[in-house]
């Protein structure tokens, strides 16, 4: 099966190790990748807009990795 992933720059996570609230994280050195889900329990408020775009477009799993892209529509951290 192949998958859909969005494909982030961690600039848009809050800080190193954010919180991802229920969801599962497999983390590496330079990236974070999580499934995407629709459960509003499962999606802390800095994550919500994200995962509403990578659901809305299909996506199956959201990864933010070191040298992935910057969006306008999504907040960036300075850390």
């Amino acid at each position: 099966m192949i998958e859909k992933i969005l494909v982030l720059s961690t600039a848009h996570m809050p800080n190193s190790d954010p919180d991802f609230g229920n969801l599962r994280v497999l983390k590496g050195t330079y990236e974070h990748i999580i499934p995407c889900v629709a459960r509003a329990d499962m999606i802390t408020e800095w994550w919500g807009p994200i995962m509403e775009k990578a659901l809305t477009d299909g996506c199956s799993y959201v990864c933010f990795e070191a040298d992935g892209d910057t969006y306008d529509q999504f907040e960036t951290y300075n850390w």
